[in-house]
């Protein structure tokens, strides 16, 4: 997208560990925002540009707050740009890293993390969301990226649009000069920080309702399309 005059930044909750496959099928090297803020990374460098962590005084006070709410809650912990740790009835959407730390989540938070994640039993995942919300806040940033995801725990002020405010700024970008695309909660900050903003058709509804455009649907590459289109090698 250089030639187009366009950067391309991508934005996850996911950390760097997850993404070589989808970076290796770019024509680019993206910086990437991941963990939700947590992390800017440089892929082609393979180096962090900028990092945000929980202390670990707030990290503790946040796991007692949740279980609070939660009493089945189970924790894992981004310890680090690529550390992971885990209670040991923790289960992930993806498998468990043979090098993860595996203990109670408060032996994991001895020093400042990056992320923390909680899963727990059946219930509505978005009502959820906003009772560890209302417990949590002020204390910590409170967020989830797809109703089958964890409830993830971040430091203050930390979110997409931290991260990609910051690129942004080194890159002598304004938020007037930017158009952000998502589709879940966790994208709402980056979407209402961004000059203009887009979502797909099967974005959640509390998306459909914030952003300036509505794109095709993910199944039909609704995304891609309107990406190709900015760069004027498809029709409008």
């Amino acid at each position: 997208m250089d030639e187009a005059g366009i950067s391309i930044v991508l934005a996850t909750a996911r950390p760097p560990r997850f993404l070589g496959e989808i970076v290796e099928a770019l024509s680019c090297h993206p910086i990437v925002v991941c963990s939700n803020g947590a992390f800017v990374w440089d892929s082609e460098a393979n180096s962090v540009q900028m990092e945000n962590l929980i202390s670990t005084e707030v990290a503790a006070e946040s796991i007692r707050r949740a279980r609070e709410v939660l009493a089945d809650a189970v924790f894992s912990v981004e310890i680090s740009i690529d550390g992971y740790g885990c209670e040991p009835h923790y289960v992930g959407e993806w498998p468990r890293p043979a090098e993860a730390e595996v203990a109670p989540v408060e032996d994991l938070v001895l020093t400042p993390v990056a992320k923390l994640s909680i899963r727990h039993g059946p219930s509505d995942p978005w009502l959820t969301l906003d009772h560890v919300q209302r417990a949590l806040g002020g204390l910590v940033e409170v967020t989830r990226s797809s109703p089958t995801a964890p409830i993830e725990l971040l430091a203050l002020g930390v979110s997409k649009a931290s991260g990609v405010a910051f690129v942004a700024e080194q890159l002598g970008i304004s938020p007037a000069e930017t158009l952000a695309v998502g589709d879940m909660p966790n994208d709402l900050p980056m979407l209402q920080w961004a000059g203009r903003s887009a979502a797909p058709a099967n974005a959640h509804e509390v998306v459909l309702t914030t952003v300036d455009v509505i794109l095709g649907d993910c199944d039909d590459d609704g995304v891609a399309v309107f990406i190709e289109q900015l760069a004027g090698v498809a029709e409008l």
